[in-house]
């Protein structure tokens, strides 16, 4: 039996690495203030912001400098959600849902700055866990249709098609990351991950299939 590839994952991964030396290079040879004009979204001095640093295109790529277990928890994260469920979903879909998820994180965290008054700073985490909510509503689905499709009855379990058990999963991260961490781009990425399955499911009519 041959083991399904995981490219999509891998690239990420390995561009995450190659970035994050980028970041260190940079850090080393023009000091620290270059290094977070180009790598942070730095937090304006007035609201609404009046202009940017280049972190604005690259902060969502990129890692805290000075803090390892940022970029080392993201790397793991990635590689232990995209080996289950890239070869289902697909590399295209698993390597836009990560990284445009990231990008439309970043802008809503901007909006939103006062509201959870903490600004985002720099990180891949909200596209990981929109990634993470997103697979594990629509997998439950693919699954859910598989097994019991052709059951009795089955238009009575509608009720359930969100799945109780990542539904559930689902508040408990969201609930932790509101109230014991107040991180602004985990609590969006979960909300995206949340929102575009539920108008996925919606637009379609075709069903996703588990791919062989």
């Amino acid at each position: 039996m041959s083991v399904p590839k995981r490219p999509g994952t891998l690239i990420l991964v390995g561009f995450l690495l190659a970035w994050f030396l980028i970041e260190l290079l940079v850090l080393y040879v023009s000091g620290e203030q270059t290094a977070q004009w180009w790598f942070y979204l730095r937090k304006p001095d007035v609201w609404p912001p009046t202009s940017f640093t280049a972190g604005i295109l690259f902060s969502p790529l990129s890692h805290h400098l000075h803090d390892f277990t940022h970029i080392t928890g993201n790397v793991v994260m990635l590689l232990t959600i995209g080996w289950f469920v890239e070869p289902p979903l697909g590399t295209r879909k698993l390597v836009g849902v990560t990284v445009l998820s990231a990008y439309a994180g970043m802008f809503l965290g901007i909006v939103l700055a006062p509201l959870f008054r903490m600004w985002p700073v720099a990180g891949l985490s909200g596209g990981i866990y929109t990634l993470l909510v997103y697979s594990g509503f629509t997998l439950h689905d693919v699954i859910d249709a598989q097994v019991f499709g052709s059951v009795p009855n089955y238009a009575r379990r509608e009720t359930e098609r969100y799945g109780y058990v990542p539904l559930a999963v689902f508040f408990l991260l969201l609930g932790y990351e509101i109230v014991f961490t107040g991180n602004i781009g985990h609590t969006i990425g979960l909300l995206i991950g949340f929102v575009y399955y539920r108008v996925e499911t919606r637009s379609s009519s075709i069903p996703v299939r588990l791919r062989p």
